[in-house]
């Protein structure tokens, strides 16, 4: 019997509006204690060099802006030319398709990535409104599940 492989899952956001959506699928998700999967938050994309050592999948949950309806989400595989325009949620100082790329080229990538995002509203990235949009936090249950099944399947099934 072989081993479960490493896989890393990392909720991007922040304590504010819709960007914490992230955070809040991360936390849901750190609590079911799944077999194999490591469970990280990150205020930014760059956070997550030091954590792709060993993992052999990477899935990545952030909230997004410009690919459909507030509270409709997204799951794309790395490499996807669709993310690349998308704003993903904050400010991060390094996008998400900019420190993926970064990583690939140093090597650092694991072999699989998905990336996970929930379209959030523009207004609600930033201080001072605090609460997740009725939209995203009716999103939640849904996308928890969702990451929650693909983590807990091997990472060759989940492609």
């Amino acid at each position: 019997m072989t081993a479960p492989c490493s896989s890393l899952l990392v909720g991007l956001g922040s304590p504010y509006g819709d960007d914490q959506i992230g955070w809040c699928v991360a936390d849901a998700i750190a609590g079911q204690h799944l077999p194999g999967l490591i469970v990280r938050r990150a205020g930014s994309p760059l956070d997550m060099f030091d954590w792709l050592s060993g993992v052999d999948r990477l899935i990545v949950c952030d909230a997004c802006q410009g690919v459909g309806q507030v509270g409709s989400w997204h799951r794309w595989c790395w490499p996807s030319a669709e993310i690349a325009p998308l704003k993903f949620g904050g400010s991060h100082d390094l996008g998400l398709a900019a420190m993926l790329s970064l990583a690939e080229q140093l090597g650092q990538l694991p072999g699989q990535v998905a990336i996970w995002a929930v379209e959030g509203r523009a207004a609600q990235f930033l201080p001072p409104k605090m609460t997740m949009s009725p939209e995203v936090e009716q999103a939640l249950p849904t996308i928890i599940d969702l990451i929650r099944r693909e983590s807990s399947l091997p990472a060759a099934i989940a492609r």
